[in-house]
């Protein structure tokens, strides 16, 4: 019956499970749990959880791995169905061509969000047991500002997929240049980066001072604009979609 509802979320899912693009995406959100068993061999039990994992998540994770979680998911859901001129069928079908990129959006951010929150959970867990501290409110920030993220990039992605040909290269270099690099070090920039309402949000439920975000916006400014992030590029999206040729 789900299936029936919602048949492209469904396809897309089963794509990603079948494609090498999983496995990657795993390898990427894995990082975090490498870091944390280095940083247990290092310090042992005294690991503080807050100072390891909360800046590594908020310096690498965020800023990193989530665009590009985000952007090999994307660019596989619509890029490999252009690629492989499969699109034209999937279209011809009794569904809107919104459906197509809302369903398609969503098989990318739930499979994104599922696996980041797992291995996000997984080492959360880890480092809390060594160090005897399961911080709640740590790992609700990491599960929400993940997913707020890996919904965002996706949105994003998914717009960029439909635009350029070479969008995985595309968008490395947004990541590696806009993202890690000049909204990190240029002030003003920063404001205009997804990264940066998803450490702000990440900051406002953490509610640790030790976490400075530069130029913090307030946590209804954050979901605010990572709201019309999202909308803006599917509604985007969608009218490429209606304005592309193919036959």
């Amino acid at each position: 019956m789900t299936g029936d509802r919602l048949p492209i979320f469904w396809l897309t899912a089963r794509q990603f499970l079948d494609g090498r693009s999983i496995r990657v995406v795993a390898l990427l959100a894995a990082v975090p749990v490498l870091l944390g068993i280095i940083e247990i061999i290092a310090t042992g039990s005294d690991l503080q959880i807050r100072n390891m994992l909360g800046q590594s998540f908020n310096e690498l994770t965020i800023p990193t791995l989530l665009p590009l979680i985000a952007l090999i998911l994307s660019s596989s859901a619509l890029g490999n169905e252009i690629s492989d001129r499969t699109l034209p069928y999937l279209v011809l079908k009794p569904w809107s061509r919104f459906k197509v990129i809302c369903e398609k959006f969503g098989a990318t951010v739930a499979t994104g969000a599922i696996i980041t929150v797992t291995f996000g959970f997984v080492v959360w867990l880890m480092l809390g047991a060594i160090s005897s501290d399961l911080d709640g409110d740590l790992l609700l920030a990491i599960i929400v500002a993940s997913a707020l993220a890996i919904a965002a990039y996706s949105a994003a992605f998914t717009l960029l997929s439909l635009l350029l040909t070479r969008v995985l290269m595309a968008g490395l270099l947004y990541v590696l240049i806009w993202e890690s690099l000049l909204a990190r070090f240029i002030p003003g920039l920063r404001l205009l980066s997804i990264r940066h309402y998803a450490q702000s949000v990440y900051a406002h439920i953490i509610g640790d001072g030790s976490i400075n975000i530069a130029q913090q916006s307030a946590m209804s400014t954050s979901l605010i604009v990572l709201a019309i992030v999202m909308l803006i590029c599917l509604v985007l999206s969608w009218l490429r979609l209606q304005q592309m040729d193919l036959d």
